[in-house]
């Protein structure tokens, strides 16, 4: 699965709509969810700690890819994460 968010304008305003799309995405399998997870939090701590009315811009991306073993051997998943505030 992958999932992103995005968004520009005030600290305040930007929270919200990140929250927002946080909120409207499925549950993604383990360990993604857990990863999305700590990306939302960590972006709304981020932003949180900005002057409110500051400009900001929030991007945020991740994804997981499942490789599969052969026969006996465990499935292996892949992650990314990719979060930058402006």
């Amino acid at each position: 699965m992958s999932w992103s968010v995005s968004a520009t304008g005030n600290s305040i305003d930007v929270a919200m709509k990140i929250e927002e799309q946080f909120s409207s995405y499925t549950p993604c399998p383990d360990p993604e969810e857990s990863i999305k997870q700590s990306a939302r939090d960590l972006i709304g701590q981020a932003l949180r700690g900005n002057i409110p009315d500051r400009e900001v811009t929030v991007s945020a991306c991740g994804s997981q890819a499942t490789y599969y073993g052969t026969e006996g051997a465990p499935d292996r998943v892949a992650n990314t994460l990719n979060i930058s505030i402006s």
